[in-house]
């Protein structure tokens, strides 16, 4: 065979799998691609999304009507898009020409809100921030007040956070179960939610108030308004969470997490050389000022606003169905 077929038959080959390759590796791609795509969507609360949906489109057809011809995704203006959304707030009422209730009015800013999060070009846009938007602020106050006084609702300062408020907060990615921090917000935020407990009652949980058996977490609650009686003093509530829940597993390796000592306090403070050490919490509870402002601080990491009396009393979180 002379060289110059030889060179040519090599050069062939090379390409046959080169062209193999980039099939192979276009596949694969777009077998990444379909997975991505499919647990993005997955990750989405239907409910949310609705909801999202429905108060960007009642606040569209208000900019439309009032000549706003700006995309909300173009907007870079934050004065403009705070006058747009006070006039909005100001005069929005349901189609039938009936005011809203109070919550709705807080749902519906919520709703633009997580819109803007992802379609704004206003950089850290938060439309709950008083010193980003402190007119909003005040006027989505004053209307909420305006409703409640008319007995259309309740006033932003006792506020339930509602279904899928709840479940944002515990999918939100800064609440997961990988971080020794971010699990003990999880943790904090679930105990609140399923024990509806008071400020005082969170900083004295014990960690002998858990137990394991076959039907899965039993919690020995006590009724009184500061725990201060003892497992063995007085009598207690014992709540369930059934092993199969997803509580269940988030405490459950919270509790796996705590080293063994001789600290009884159930909240400890996370360590921050954990990935170094491996050892997720330090031997020391967290003090009672820090704990108080766990529910604000979740509120900030999921953007969510959570501006009831949970934050002024400590009192139980309520929850609406």
């Amino acid at each position: 065979m002379d060289k110059k077929k030889s060179n040519s038959l090599t050069f062939e080959s090379a390409l046959t799998l080169l062209n193999e390759y980039k099939v192979a590796d276009k596949d694969f791609q777009e077998d990444v691609k379909q997975k991505v795509d499919y647990f993005r969507e997955k990750s989405k609360v239907l409910n949310t999304e609705r909801s999202t949906k429905n108060w960007i489109k009642k606040f569209n057809d208000f900019r439309k009507a009032y000549g706003y011809l700006i995309p909300l995704s173009e907007l870079s203006d934050i004065k403009q898009l705070e006058k747009e959304l006070v006039e909005y707030i100001s005069i929005m009422k349901k189609n039938d020409g009936k005011e809203y209730k109070a919550n709705s009015i807080k749902h519906a800013v919520d709703a633009i809100d997580r819109y803007l999060h992802i379609h704004s070009p206003i950089s850290h846009i938060n439309l709950h921030d008083k010193y980003m938007f402190p007119d909003l602020i005040n006027v989505l106050h004053g209307r909420m007040r305006d409703l409640q006084e008319r007995g259309l609702g309740e006033v932003t300062g006792s506020l339930a956070l509602n279904t899928e408020q709840v479940q944002q907060i515990l999918q939100h990615p800064r609440m997961n179960c990988e971080e020794p921090e971010n699990l003990l917000y999880q943790v904090f935020f679930l105990i609140s939610i399923l024990f509806a407990m008071r400020g005082g009652e969170l900083y004295n949980i014990k960690i002998d108030q858990f137990k394991f058996d076959n039907c899965g977490l039993k919690f020995s609650h006590y009724t009184s308004k500061n725990n201060q009686r003892g497992l063995h003093n007085g009598s207690a509530h014992i709540i369930t969470i059934p092993a199969d829940s997803g509580s269940y597993s988030d405490i459950k390796l919270y509790l796996s997490k705590r080293p063994i000592c001789e600290e009884s306090s159930f909240y400890l403070q996370p360590n921050s050389n954990w990935l170094a050490t491996s050892i997720w919490y330090k031997s020391n509870h967290i003090g009672k000022n820090k704990l108080s402002k766990f529910m604000q601080d979740i509120g900030r990491r999921t953007q969510i606003d959570i501006s009831f009396d949970v934050l002024s009393n400590h009192s139980g979180l309520k929850t609406a169905a």
